[in-house]
């Protein structure tokens, strides 16, 4: 009932996009405006790309590769996420790393009538192709990646083939999310970095059977909520939807956990202490051997971050 409700109101949205005209980039079937991104991104200070979604840096897309979703979740959910984090997906890596930022899709079973009013609108503000699945591959920039919500449909659902994952992935130059199926596992596990998080594969084609009806809007993918310029961090566990204003939080405390860990290990090879010790709150002599041993590492904390690493993380 809940999943009912959601594709109602997003229905809704979409109604309400075909009465705005505007670019294919602002204005496209079932796109939010530049101004509706805002609108309902408004935590996120930072750069925003031509089309309103969160540009969450480049560089803490690259840190965000060394976090597990264990520290992601924590910091999440402190924050009142809940629902950010999928599993039970069927994957081309066996140990797949998945960061971009979220360009997400929504598919329907196709229904004629609604699906030329869609190519009507696409027409009237720029979009080309004959699918209008394409109008997003054509869109997609470096580092995106694309989540597709097609409601866990696996059969004559497939969201892309290998020619298709070869096209998405020179313009993106990561992978894909698909809350339905892919087809042409063959061809797609040949492109060596495309890594593909799906429902599974199927040797079927969506061509007549399903149609794209939202772009760049808010989609439900399994459990998890996600917007637009969400960071996407895909691993073995499953896939977790970051909001971009907490991916820095989300970076730096995983590189204060990596950091304690390395030194608590430390101190189990030197066999000077016991769990009990190194659990909770260091005894005095253990922190001043993390001065002396940051210093060897040549690692420089501020104040905030060396009380954050004393103070210790949960597990």
């Amino acid at each position: 009932m809940k999943r009912e409700v959601f594709v109602f109101l997003l229905i809704c949205v979409i109604a309400l996009q075909y009465l705005t005209v505007g670019t294919v980039s602002q204005a496209q079937v079932g796109f939010l405006t530049k101004e509706e991104l805002n609108e309902y991104t408004p935590l996120w200070k930072g750069e925003r790309f031509t089309d309103g979604r969160p540009k969450v840096p480049d560089e803490i897309l690259e840190r965000m590769k060394n976090v597990t979703l264990e520290e992601a979740e924590g910091v999440l959910i402190e924050h009142g996420y809940f629902n950010q984090l999928e599993d039970g997906w069927v994957m081309t890596h066996e140990n797949p790393v998945l960061v971009g930022r979220a360009h997400t899709a929504q598919f329907m079973p196709n229904r004629p009538d609604l699906y030329d009013g869609i190519r009507a609108r696409g027409k009237k503000v720029g979009a080309q192709g004959p699918r209008s699945k394409f109008w997003q591959m054509d869109v997609l920039g470096k580092d995106d990646v694309p989540v597709i919500d097609m409601f866990g449909k696996i059969a004559q659902a497939a969201y892309v083939g290998d020619n298709l994952a070869h096209r998405v992935y020179e313009q993106t130059g990561s992978g894909i999310v698909v809350d339905g199926g892919c087809r042409d596992y063959e061809g797609i596990i040949k492109i060596k970095d495309f890594i593909v998080f799906n429902r599974g594969f199927h040797p079927s084609s969506s061509r007549g059977t399903m149609m794209c009806v939202s772009i760049n809007s808010p989609v439900l993918i399994g459990k998890a909520v996600v917007m637009p310029g969400d960071v996407v961090l895909g691993r073995h566990e499953g896939v977790i939807f970051i909001p971009p204003h907490l991916a820095q939080e989300v970076v730096e405390n995983a590189e204060m956990i990596h950091l304690r860990d390395q030194f608590e290990q430390h101190l189990y090879r030197e066999g000077k202490y016991k769990t009990v010790d190194t659990h909770g709150k260091w005894a005095d002599e253990i922190i001043q051997e993390l001065k002396v041993w940051l210093e060897e590492q040549g690692e420089k904390l501020t104040p905030e971050q060396f009380e954050s690493l004393i103070k210790g993380v949960s597990h």
